[in-house]
């Protein structure tokens, strides 16, 4: 299901916002769609976020910058 809902999102056009994880294949992905006024401002802060992992409290990377 992750692989399809992530195909969608690239194909459609939305902005990958954060790709938050411990390890680059273990993480939780945010898109976001583009065409409405405070896309930019919704990215911004979700790339802005101290995004911890939820099992043990660790600071995650956000991997989406990176690609």
């Amino acid at each position: 299901m992750s692989m399809t809902l992530k195909s969608y999102a690239e194909k459609h056009g939305y902005t990958l916002a954060g790709a938050f994880g411990i390890k680059p294949e273990r993480t939780h992905y945010y898109y976001v769609r583009p065409d409405f006024p405070d896309s930019a401002k919704i990215v911004q802060g979700i790339r802005d976020t101290d995004y911890c992992w939820y099992r043990d409290g660790r600071a995650c990377n956000n991997y989406a910058m990176s690609y």
